[in-house]
């Protein structure tokens, strides 16, 4: 989640159960970015209601990226049913960045530049998540609403 704070500042809170190495911790400036243990499922989507932006990140040049390649996560599409604006981060050539990008339905960014891109846009035209957001949930209610998927599968079955 990333909430705008003060002008052209952002706060991120990373909610994770991943043990992270002090080096890195130690990187991290604690007035911009805070690590939280790991919260219930009830209560993600709460914390998702509350934030101004959801975090959508992959691996971009580390040992995992190459795995990105070959999925499509399903906080994916719980993002884009909570009708929050997503930044997406990853490579273009893989399955959700270049969904999204097809779409209009997040900022996305594949590079640092574009990331530091992408928050200069938003600090300079607020206005840009709400469009996002609106194109994300336009997305999930077309392509992956309960109704949506119940249809494929019933397809599916009759066609079997």
């Amino acid at each position: 989640a990333m909430k705008a704070f003060p002008p052209n500042t952002f706060l991120v809170d990373v909610y994770t159960g991943s043990q992270l190495e002090e080096a890195y911790l130690a990187k991290i400036d604690p007035k911009v970015c805070c690590i939280h243990d790991p919260i219930p499922q009830a209560q993600v989507i709460e914390k998702q209601k509350e934030a101004d932006i959801l975090l959508f990140l992959e691996d971009i040049d580390g040992p995992d990226a190459q795995f990105a390649r070959l999925s499509f996560s399903t906080k994916l599409t719980d993002y884009l049913s909570s009708g929050r604006c997503i930044f997406a981060v990853g490579n273009a050539d893989t399955p959700p960045i270049g969904y999204l990008q097809a779409y209009g339905a997040a900022l996305t960014a594949c590079t640092q530049a574009e990331i530091a891109d992408r928050l200069r846009e938003v600090a300079q035209s607020p206005e840009i998540v709400i469009a996002c957001a609106k194109q994300a949930a336009v997305l999930g209610i077309q392509n992956h609403s309960k109704e949506k998927i119940q249809g494929i599968f019933d397809e599916v079955i009759n066609r079997l």
